[in-house]
């Protein structure tokens, strides 16, 4: 999977300028994972915030509804 097949172009590897990370805490992300609950077609959203640089969670809450204002930092 890993080498050009076909006649589709090839993909670029350049890296943009706004990707690159050099400290911890300058980038985060957010992810909104679903949680199975206790009952049948009830779920919960698990909101994560996530530090580019070191990888790992700085933050997280779990809502029962998926709103905007869950999402603001």
């Amino acid at each position: 999977m890993q080498h050009h097949r076909g006649r589709s172009k090839k993909s670029s590897q350049r890296i943009s300028e706004s990707h690159i990370v050099t400290v911890p805490s300058q980038v985060w992300t957010m992810n909104i994972t679903w949680l199975d609950g206790p009952v049948l077609g009830l779920y919960y959203r698990l909101y994560l915030i996530i530090d580019l640089f070191i990888r790992k969670t700085v933050g997280w809450e779990v809502w029962e509804t998926e709103l905007p204002k869950h999402a603001k930092i």
